[in-house]
């Protein structure tokens, strides 16, 4: 029988259930070079005094960054959608960064335990036109709620101001279309000397800008 150490007392705002397998410990132990026998020989394992193959921390960080990473994936498409109905209903666009984290195994996962990988938004606030976020992030057991993993992470959005304008992605392709045919359209043998450094920097600009606008979330 597994003992219980410690019981999760937090309800999830966010999370998913999973299964882990012994293919799965066995990919990440290939992709971490951890060629631990506890990970993949279960006979191994119990002659260690383990109940079954454990499963890898770093891998159960891994999936409380991942889990992390899709609620603000979700939290961004929320917005978008708000944003199509009502421009003012939502948050201005923002990009996240996860600043820093602090975990702590509680106690050992193995193979076969169906889990829940949780997190909970602690706190926000604005900071100097930012954005801060703490969210606790844990795995529980689906059954009884036992704690395996525990830990805190610290994100920063950042506002772009260039996303602000709910027209500026049109405007701003539209000049690009205008510079790209510049840059192909001969120039007056009078005007190219003062006019071509000048081209060529609003062209490198404008499609900087155009780029951070595409990669931006």
């Amino acid at each position: 029988m597994k003992l219980i150490l410690f019981l999760v007392k937090t309800q999830a705002d966010f999370w998913h259930s999973v299964t882990l397998t012994p293919v799965t410990l066995f990919r990440y132990s290939a992709l971490t070079y951890n060629a631990h026998r506890v990970h993949y020989d279960i006979e191994y394992a119990r002659q260690e005094g383990y109940e079954g193959l454990l499963v890898q921390g770093p891998l159960q960080v891994t999936f409380i960054l991942e889990f992390l990473r899709l609620r603000l994936l979700r939290d961004k498409h929320e917005q978008d959608y708000l944003r199509q109905l009502d421009e003012k209903a939502a948050n201005p666009y923002v990009r996240w960064k996860i600043e820093s984290l602090e975990y702590k195994n509680i106690a050992p996962l193995y193979v076969g335990d169906r889990v829940k990988i949780c997190n909970k938004l602690l706190k926000e606030e604005l900071v100097e036109n930012k954005t801060h976020r703490t969210y606790q992030l844990w795995i529980e057991g689906e059954r009884f709620g036992e704690l395996y993993m525990r830990g805190r992470a610290r994100v920063i959005g950042s506002t772009y101001r260039y996303l602000l304008d709910n027209d500026y992605k049109d405007k701003l392709e539209a000049l690009i279309r205008k510079i790209n045919q510049i840059d192909t359209e001969a120039i007056d043998d009078e005007n190219i000397n003062a006019d071509e450094a000048h081209i060529t920097k609003l062209c490198s600009d404008l499609k900087a800008e155009y780029n951070n606008f595409r990669t931006c979330y």
